[in-house]
């Protein structure tokens, strides 16, 4: 075995507990899981851009496939997703949670984040808000630090709208596994 097997090999946690909640990879074998994360993601299908929202299929098979790593909370009671994902350097971060009394939710998104963050070796963990989405820029805001506007940056109901840019970078999130802060 190579110093790089061995080491990718360290790096596997298949799962991790934030307090009573448990993180892991999505399995996308597991077809109830599957099935759930479908019904989560299409239940905010009218806040979707002009884009997904008129192939919405073709935008959760693309969430289903390719570049995307996705985790599932407590087996399908939330859903944190990673898409565009540029191992080594950098990945946007999207959410759903079914329950808003999920306890502990910024302790999950923060785990969530250095579990996908320690097994990509991401630096930097991005996400775009909508200036629709009112309640989603106040949420990520309390999550991640705000870097400023990305002006006309995405269509919704053929207007351009404005999109918010926050961050965390690796330093910022919880240590995991052997992982030193």
């Amino acid at each position: 075995m190579t110093s790089t097997e061995t080491q990718q090999e360290e790096r596997v946690v298949r799962q991790i507990q934030v307090g009573r909640h448990t993180i892991r990879p999505f399995d996308i074998l597991d077809s109830t899981i599957t099935q759930s994360f479908i019904d989560s993601v299409k239940t905010h299908i009218d806040t979707w851009d002009d884009n997904s929202r008129l192939a919405p299929s073709q935008s959760i098979s693309d969430l289903l496939s390719g570049n995307h790593i996705l985790y599932t909370i407590d087996e399908g009671r939330g859903f944190i997703w990673f898409s565009g994902v540029q191992p080594g350097f950098q990945a946007s971060v999207h959410g759903s949670i079914r329950s808003l009394r999920l306890a502990g939710r910024d302790d999950v998104f923060h785990a969530t984040c250095s579990l996908a963050s320690y097994h990509l070796g991401l630096q930097r963990i991005y996400a775009i808000i909508p200036d629709w989405k009112a309640g989603a820029i106040k949420t990520t805001a309390r999550l991640m630090t705000y870097e400023g506007t990305m002006r006309s940056s995405l269509l919704y109901h053929a207007t351009w709208r404005d999109g918010h840019l926050f961050s965390l970078i690796r330093p910022e999130l919880p240590p995991i596994g052997d992982e030193e802060a």
